[in-house]
């Protein structure tokens, strides 16, 4: 259990930490394999003070940290993609971070691999595994399972995106089609998983919505409630600084653009978890979160 004096000290963090507007979300999971050990699974928005807290949650029960930001896995972009720092680290061990080479396409199957692994080293070492990031799909797949789906051919996947890059609403209205239930939750917008619902589709024959039926177990079973992978050069802020070094954009423009896009990516982040973790209990402060895993 916690200490008041761990209360006290998320208390007293810095005024940007406890006014933070975005809601964070906090779910504690219960290993199948060994029940005694409960990770604890912290997803938020980028900025959102995340990485802070499951530093001093980690020093305060004797926890190690797993990283669960697909970004955050490759070496080569430790500033862009908001990695933390060794400082920031604050001695307490980190797992999963920066070792992925940039040219690999790290996929959600290997990271689930990993963070098995991961969370069953430390698990055995009687520490608690904390896994925290704002990747939705890595803590939708650890908590309720990936869902299987056979490897898309290239020609495929090229096709598919070329339609989707050339009319996004008609690629919508297509999937529309073939998959009325993805298309339900799929905004027209969002080109990357219409891609992947529509490529599902042609190469199978089958809809991605069928697929989700019968997804695998979960890594973490549910205990009790206290409280498409992106390649690197798409990480916040990459595309920007890369027209502006062919001299396309401005270095203020090439700025302006990543602090937009980071906003934006934090409101998707929000709204993601809104709409998915909605049986999460959701704190405002980080205090909330430590005085209901104190009980």
């Amino acid at each position: 259990p916690f200490h008041q004096n761990a209360i006290q000290l998320l208390s007293s963090a810095r005024p940007t930490l406890i006014s933070h507007k975005f809601i964070w979300a906090l779910a504690i999971y219960g290993l199948e394999a060994n029940a005694m050990i409960q990770p604890i699974l912290i997803l938020g928005p980028t900025a959102s003070g995340k990485s802070k807290l499951a530093v001093q949650i980690a020093r305060e029960i004797g926890g190690e940290i797993i990283n669960m930001d697909s970004m955050q896995v490759y070496k080569d972009i430790p500033i862009l993609s908001a990695r933390p720092t060794p400082s920031e680290m604050g001695g307490i061990a980190h797992h999963l971070f920066g070792h992925i080479d940039a040219a690999h396409a790290y996929s959600t199957g290997e990271y689930l691999l990993e963070a098995k692994a991961a969370i069953d080293e430390i698990s055995a070492r009687g520490k608690t595994p904390i896994l925290v990031g704002g990747t939705g799909l890595y803590a939708h797949a650890l908590t309720q399972g990936m869902v299987e789906t056979p490897p898309v051919p290239a020609q495929i996947r090229a096709a598919t995106r070329k339609l989707v890059e050339t009319d996004r609403r008609a690629a919508h209205n297509k999937l529309l089609e073939v998959d009325p239930d993805a298309a339900a939750r799929i905004e027209v917008k969002d080109a990357i998983r219409i891609s992947r619902a529509l490529e599902v589709y042609e190469a199978t024959g089958k809809s991605l919505s069928d697929w989700h039926k019968n997804p695998q177990p979960p890594i973490l079973a549910q205990g009790a409630w206290r409280g498409f992978t992106l390649a690197p050069l798409k990480a916040l802020g990459v595309p920007s600084f890369i027209q502006y070094m062919k001299f396309e954009i401005s270095l203020d423009e090439a700025i302006g653009r990543s602090i937009t896009e980071t906003r934006q990516y934090a409101k998707r982040q929000y709204s993601w978890i809104n709409n998915r973790a909605v049986d999460w209990e959701k704190h405002e402060l980080p205090v909330g979160i430590l005085r209901q895993i104190s009980h």
